[in-house]
């Protein structure tokens, strides 16, 4: 007596398992349960004075279930069972009365009874119309279709639909199939037959209508068709991990898509082959272990009157042919957290002008193409800031990049406790063009591992700072030639020194050209530290004046320099405090001679500015190799060179001699008749 039972989840609050009790003054409002009570009988006198809330509805009736039995309603003078059965409405009403009159027993008797020959006819998959303020959808054997008579008299078929509105039949007569009933499976018999071809027509809940899905219920969709929740209609999708509710097609259905004002309620649901899995044009959205597979467009598109926070609850999208998730022009910031998506063939997470504060946390993307990230930001939509933490991004074989980050107008990006792995990509490049305001960029806590090509690339133009702190960059880049960590700026004229931190990092196990390469050009460069890191294995190529090298440990016996100083012999270095592999500083240091200062009380000269050779704005390009000529700090190659540095060597040499032909791995094919030596003719 007299307790409240508000907003439960269970499928049933209360359950008696007496013939009768007393249940009295209580106030019920369980919109997601299936039965506010359930009992071994339908006598429902001793439920007395309680209340039984439900919004915008004064013809509520409280939900009392009896087991194995379907929902009792309690009127102001009779006791009436609400069944899913096909027993003439009239003979129903005249059994429930009778029912009244029968002792508890009695009646529990008889209800078993009735519920066995019920269940027999509840395998009938026609989805019932919303026709309601508060409309059940029970788990059946088969998935929701529409039902259609095929009668072969006279060639006419007729197809009898269930359509969510005010009236519980729409009935079309058509003289062919039409092209909606395409998955029509006809049995062979000359008498009439029932069949279940897909949904085919809109599915809707409707403004102040509620929608509540039992656990294992399955829809099938016809081609182009979807699921709507309207403004101020409710859907709640109760799934849950043994009964999963699945939504799918035979073809590309349209999916569920949430209007302005709308609400969803989401957990443990499936959703297959749809064009767009789940539209979310509403704040009011909740989800909680969704999987999402093979969707064509977008498994997820986040629309501009989305809320600003959208938690997944942890939910899967797989195999998505388009976009993971896709957000569209908004206005707004956003925060995207709890997903996980795989095996697609788009990006994972893409923005089409992303804008405010950009935050994504707990995602993780694995085994993507194109971008597992991509904010790319648009004068027109300015971005403050972009924070990725606890974002994992591996196994990426296909596309550009893992993350990829750029701006213009951006004032901070920051990633935090992230890991990035097994990726054959770059697997973050952040690019920051700002002209305009003060930039910084922070990579902290994050751990790349096994990766090929560039692992990281910072550029963080004129006028922004960065740190790159406490990081692990561990055994990368054991197959192929690239670099590791590639940090650029280019400082503007008359800008104070923005401060570049590479601090406090583990190298180790790497291979390829370098662990860092650090380069800094422009008229007011200054304030760069490589300080306290752990260098194991490769090099640190330094082709600025402006990095101080100092106190970090080297260890690279198998390298053959810890640090790789690219001078022109016009400017110097600092390398002070660090412990080197070896006391041959010949061998631990590659520079040009007296380009390090390795004592403090050593004056170390900074360059004249106009004394610095052409290829100055190219030194994190080695110079161009120094067979390029640098315009703007991109190298300008020889026809003979490619790559970013005018390092990579193509065609054969002398061109064999005239003597052969050169083939696509750059080695000279002789030409019969001609021996090896002839190439190298001078």
């Amino acid at each position: 007596m007299k307790n409240n039972f508000v907003a439960n989840l269970a499928q049933s609050i209360i359950d008696l398992d007496i013939p009768q009790g007393e249940i009295k003054g209580n106030y019920f409002s369980n919109v997601q349960s299936t039965c506010d009570i359930t009992r071994i009988s339908s006598i429902n006198d001793d439920a007395v004075e309680n209340y039984w809330a439900h919004e915008m509805d004064a013809e509520y009736r409280p939900r009392i279930c009896t087991l194995n039995n379907g929902i009792s309603e309690v009127g102001p003078t009779k006791h009436r069972t609400i069944q899913n059965s096909n027993r003439n409405r009239d003979s129903a009403v005249a059994d429930i009365v009778m029912a009244t009159m029968r002792t508890p027993k009695e009646q529990w008797v008889m209800e078993q009874e009735e519920t066995k020959k019920i269940n027999s006819h509840n395998n009938s998959s026609t989805l019932r119309p919303f026709s309601n303020t508060y409309n059940q959808v029970k788990a059946i054997t088969q998935p929701y279709r529409v039902m259609c008579k095929i009668s072969e008299s006279g060639g006419t078929r007729t197809r009898i639909s269930l359509y969510p509105g005010s009236n519980p039949f729409y009935y079309s007569r058509f003289t062919t199939v039409p092209s909606t009933l395409q998955l029509i499976r006809l049995s062979v018999s000359n008498q009439p037959s029932t069949v279940w071809p897909s949904i085919s027509s809109e599915v809707a809940v409707h403004p102040e209508q509620i929608v509540i899905v039992d656990p294992g219920s399955e829809f099938e969709f016809a081609p182009g068709i979807g699921l709507t929740v309207q403004d101020k209609g409710k859907l709640y999708l109760n799934g849950t991990v043994a009964k999963p509710i699945r939504l799918f097609g035979e073809s590309t259905w349209r999916g569920l898509m949430i209007k302005p004002g709308g609400t969803l309620v989401l957990s443990h649901t499936i959703i297959e082959d749809a064009s767009i899995g789940l539209w979310i044009d509403s704040e009011k959205v909740q989800l909680e272990k969704a999987r999402i597979s093979d969707s064509i467009v977008h498994a997820i598109e986040i629309t501009a009157k989305a809320g600003a926070d959208i938690d997944f609850g942890y939910s899967l999208i797989e195999r998505a042919k388009g976009t993971g998730v896709g957000v569209d022009e908004r206005k707004s910031s956003l925060t995207i957290r709890n997903i996980m998506i795989r095996d697609g063939w788009g990006s994972g997470i893409d923005f089409v002008s992303p804008t405010g504060d950009i935050h994504i946390v707990n995602v993780s993307v694995s085994n993507g193409s194109s971008y597992s990230i991509h904010i790319v930001e648009f004068p027109a939509f300015p971005l403050k800031s972009v924070s990725l933490r606890n974002v994992t991004v591996s196994d990426q074989t296909r596309g550009h990049a893992g993350v990829l980050i750029t701006g213009g107008l951006v004032e901070q990006i920051d990633i935090d406790q992230s890991l990035f792995t097994r990726n054959t990509v770059p697997s973050l490049i952040i690019g920051v063009e700002c002209r305009q305001r003060k930039s910084r960029t922070h990579l902290r806590n994050t751990t790349f591992r096994n990766n090929e090509d560039l692992v990281v690339h910072l550029d963080v133009g004129e006028c922004g700072s960065a740190s790159v702190i406490q990081n692990s960059f561990l055994e990368n880049n054991k197959a192929t030639g690239h670099g590791v960590l590639l940090l650029n700026a280019a400082r503007k004229e008359k800008l104070p020194a923005l401060p570049i931190v590479v601090e406090a990092n583990e190298f180790s196990g790497n291979g390829g050209e370098y662990a860092a390469m650090l380069a800094m050009h422009g008229l007011s460069a200054d304030n760069g530290t490589f300080r306290g890191n752990r260098v194991i294995v490769a090099s640190v190529i330094v082709t600025s004046p402006y990095y101080r090298i100092n106190a970090n440990e080297f260890s690279n016996p198998f390298s053959v320099h810890d640090l790789d100083v690219r001078s022109n012999g016009s400017w110097k270095v600092e390398a002070i405090g660090n412990n080197w592999h070896t006391t041959d500083m010949t061998k631990a240091i590659r520079a040009p001679e007296g380009t390090v200062k390795l004592k403090a009380d050593e004056v170390l000269t900074k360059p004249d500015i106009q004394l610095l050779p052409g290829n100055s704005q190219c030194a994190h390009l080695n110079y161009c190799s120094h067979v390029g000529n640098c315009q703007a700090g991109v190298c300008s190659c020889p026809v003979n060179r490619i790559g970013l540095d005018c390092s990579v060597v193509i065609g054969c040499p002398s061109n064999c001699s005239n003597n052969g032909v050169c083939d696509v791995m750059n080695k000279c094919v002789c030409y019969d008749g001609t021996i090896i030596s002839s190439f190298f003719r001078k």
